[in-house]
């Protein structure tokens, strides 16, 4: 395997029931600018919220730095609470060759709550790219950001 090639993940536990969860992500990810301080703007660029092969657009912010992407809905398992998006455009691309996320929600089995996993598969362009672990740290302030919205109702 070429050392270019990685994967890192993070696993965080919510108060959230997991199917609450994964349906924010599918079914109105434009929440998802209101939710974190990381995301500036998330709309659907073409086809339709939860839907495989919807492309979204992503404004954000890293490094204290203004970003822009654009993800494509690879896949959505329902009955595991998972989606898969890939980056097909857009800043990330500068210095990775493929970067894809695998966001999972799983009920914790007391069913207090719920863990979110997100797994980052990655190629970087050339060795000098650090491995993509700042980007879990835009993930985890999502996961918080729409378990708050959860628990308060606001998911209309």
């Amino acid at each position: 395997m070429s050392l270019l090639v990685g994967k890192v993940e993070s696993t965080q536990e919510i108060r959230s029931d997991a199917a609450q969860f994964f349906t924010l992500f599918t079914d109105k990810i434009h929440h998802m600018s209101d939710v974190s301080p990381h995301i500036e703007n998330c709309a659907v660029h073409e086809g339709a919220p939860g839907a495989v092969g919807t492309i979204i657009h992503f404004d954000f912010m890293h490094d204290e730095k203004a970003k822009a992407a654009k993800d494509v809905i690879e896949a959505i398992d329902e009955e595991n609470h998972l989606i898969t998006l890939k980056v097909i455009e857009g800043d990330i691309l500068d210095d990775y060759k493929s970067l894809r996320a695998t966001i999972q929600a799983t009920n914790k089995a007391d069913g207090a709550g719920s863990l979110v996993r997100w797994t980052l598969d990655y190629e970087k362009l050339n060795a000098d790219v650090p491995a993509p672990t700042k980007y879990l740290d835009i993930a985890s302030s999502i996961t918080e950001g729409f378990d708050q919205h959860i628990q308060e109702g606001l998911t209309a």
